[in-house]
């Protein structure tokens, strides 16, 4: 019985090489993969492998020395060479591996198929070598044929969505230019752009598709509201040498309303080799484009669920995929894009119900606690539902509900990060949409995301000023933790259907990220833990005191029998016979109550509850405490 093939891959990016070996998994082609060549070349040397997958732009050593290096251990194995860079590149490096002696099984570009990298393996397809222009002659066209194409508007735009993996939210699409030929079909940009570029058309196909694809993205943004997208172009060295482009892309986003830094220009790695368009894609970075160098990781092509949660957990980011959606027809687009917004929405339409019909999430403790130990003038919780925008528990604002394309809260949804605003005077793009109220009103502004099951956008945490403003570390600190708690208090929006042991484990849960909140501002706690007698007493005592207690004052459960009232303030030691008087001014409370326990924490001495309980000392039950 013959052995199955053992391949060794060589890429800079490990998420590359685990995605290679995770498609193999099962197809009886054993695969490791390593980042570094000098490891590579050990390997090769152990004898345990019989392929090599090469990529061919390397970092930390050119491809043409490890093609020397290969050469100098005279090695015998068959070679296959990836690369997500230009054909033409890809062709000559085998040419030149093969004149070196070294036996180049086959080529492959980035993004390819786990089918055409077996069949590579396998020796069901053989290494095609031949320059790509000679092969695609035989579709017979020239720049006289291009441009009647152009006037006849035979070239059409395909989309395909780019989704963020950590939020699976559509963040753009990705223009592709098809050819609909009346003799050959349908034509891919990769059977006519490489002839264009020498046929000197190039040029007038893609600004052709500039403008196709930023009129539909213009489109689309009128139709569906609310939305900011991108728009990823593909754009040759060729082109990118011109300094026209910069001018089109320009003006061709002024004619339809659009950001500069809603376009994403995708060029060729080896685009680091050419002077001039490098200089330009600087430039037009510098005016506010995206470019492609600077995205995160992308994945080009993935087929199943297994290898999205893979990709998750190896760092990659934006997904172009057929896993979602394949390059659609506009229509198509349009329509794929509108029904996954309409899903989200019904989602957080769900979560809108369950928070307002349960009441059970304290915004009023957050709002009242940024006022009070932050001193911001305005604070509010805000939470998106359909069109609108509905304000929880605002301190220093009157409104309740405004609508999402008048609401600050949509910059923190589009952009789905912390967004701050710090001089509001200089942001007319901003401020023209706000409501004029709010305009004269507000100069500052910070918005913290939170976010429901599967990272969907449910609202933010928001504080603002009447003045421009400059958060501190700090202060961005404690405002998206006070963020990541409404997000724990929205994940256990459900928690009184719970049974009691996991009730009390997550208000011991919440009251830890409390600490943790308070210990950030170095503020100081008095924590008393009062035992009754009976668990109805418990319940009603609870009940009691949450009508005695400050807004960031909490309330907390620790067993059927046992609460633990924690107190927050900024002196260090507060009379605590004052404040059980306070607390305790209700007869109920004298009722059945055994034990109270109480101890006062400097900032720095906190840590967390478990640890604090066993520092409480007794506080005897008398009448001037009752």
């Amino acid at each position: 019985m013959s052995q199955p093939p053992r391949l060794l891959v060589l890429d800079d990016q490990a998420f590359i090489g685990q995605a290679i070996k995770h498609i193999l998994s099962g197809c009886e082609c054993e695969c490791e993969f390593t980042t570094k060549p000098c490891k590579f070349f050990g390997l090769i040397a152990s004898g345990q492998f019989t392929h090599l997958l090469i990529d061919l732009l390397m970092p930390d050593m050119a491809s043409e020395q490890v093609i020397m290096m290969l050469t100098r251990m005279r090695c015998k194995l068959p070679i296959i060479i990836m690369s997500g860079g230009d054909a033409s590149i890809l062709q000559t490096a085998a040419v030149n591996a093969q004149e070196q002696g070294l036996q180049v099984l086959g080529t492959l570009s980035k993004p390819f198929s786990k089918e055409a990298l077996l069949a590579i393996i396998k020796h069901k397809s053989r290494p095609n070598l031949a320059p790509t222009l000679s092969s695609s002659n035989t579709l017979s066209f020239d720049a006289v044929d291009i441009k009647f194409a152009l006037s006849a508007r035979q070239f059409y735009c395909v989309y395909q969505p780019k989704i963020c993996l950590l939020t699976d939210k559509t963040i753009g699409f990705k223009s592709l230019l098809r050819w609909q030929r009346p003799d050959n079909g349908v034509l891919h940009s990769e059977d006519f752009l490489a002839i264009a570029e020498t046929l000197a058309v190039v040029d007038s196909l893609t600004y052709y598709e500039i403008n196709e694809s930023l009129a539909w993205l213009a489109n689309l943004q009128s139709r569906i509201a609310n939305t900011s997208m991108t728009m990823a172009i593909s754009i040759s060295i060729h082109v990118l040498a011109k300094a026209e482009l910069g001018n089109v892309l320009h003006s061709t986003c002024v004619r339809h309303k659009l950001k500069p830094e809603q376009i994403v220009i995708e060029a060729p790695i080896t685009i680091a080799n050419h002077v001039s368009a490098l200089e330009h894609l600087t430039r037009l970075r510098q005016n506010g484009f995206q470019v492609a160098l600077d995205l995160p990781k992308v994945s080009d092509e993935t087929e199943h669920h297994q290898t999205i949660q893979q990709l998750k957990a190896l760092g990659c980011e934006l997904l172009q995929d057929f896993y979602y959606a394949k390059p659609m027809q506009p229509a198509q687009a349009e329509d794929w894009f509108s029904k996954k917004l309409g899903s989200e929405s019904a989602r957080r339409s769900d979560i809108f119900s369950e928070i307002t019909e349960n009441q059970t999430i304290q915004f009023n403790y957050i709002t009242a606690f940024i006022h009070q130990f932050m001193g911001f003038e305005i604070a509010l919780v805000s939470l998106l539902e359909q069109n609108s925008v509905y304000i929880k528990a605002p301190v220093g604002l009157d409104h309740q509900c405004v609508a999402v394309e008048n609401s600050l809260c949509l910059h923190v949804m589009n952009n789905n990060a912390v967004t701050v605003f710090e001089d509001l005077t200089q942001r007319p793009d901003v401020t023209q949409s706000m409501l004029s109220s709010m305009r004269d009103k507000v100069k500052f502004y910070a918005g913290f995301p939170f976010w429901g099951d599967n990272r969907l956008f449910i609202g933010s945490v928001c504080v603002m000023g009447s003045e421009p403003y400059q958060l501190t570390q700090r202060e961005l600190s404690v405002l998206d933790s006070l963020a990541r708690l409404v997000e724990f208090d929205v994940a256990h929006r459900t928690l009184s259907t719970a049974g009691q042991p996991a009730q009390l484990a997550i208000a011991v849960k919440r009251l830890n990220k409390i600490i943790d909140i308070a210990k950030q501002l170095r503020l100081h706690l008095t924590m008393i833990r009062l035992t009754f007698a009976t668990s109805e007493a418990n319940q009603l005592n609870s009940k009691v005191l949450n009508q005695q207690i400050r807004p960031w004052d909490i309330i907390t459960p620790l067993s059927e029998t046992t609460l633990l009232v924690t107190l927050q303030h900024r002196v260090m030691a507060p009379e605590i016979n004052a404040l059980c008087e306070r607390l305790f001014a209700h007869t109920e409370l004298a009722e059945k109550l055994e034990q109270t326990e109480y101890a006062t924490f400097s900032g720095i001495e906190l840590t967390n509850i478990q640890t604090q309980l066993t520092a409480l000392k007794p506080h005897p039950i008398n009448a001037s405490t009752r």
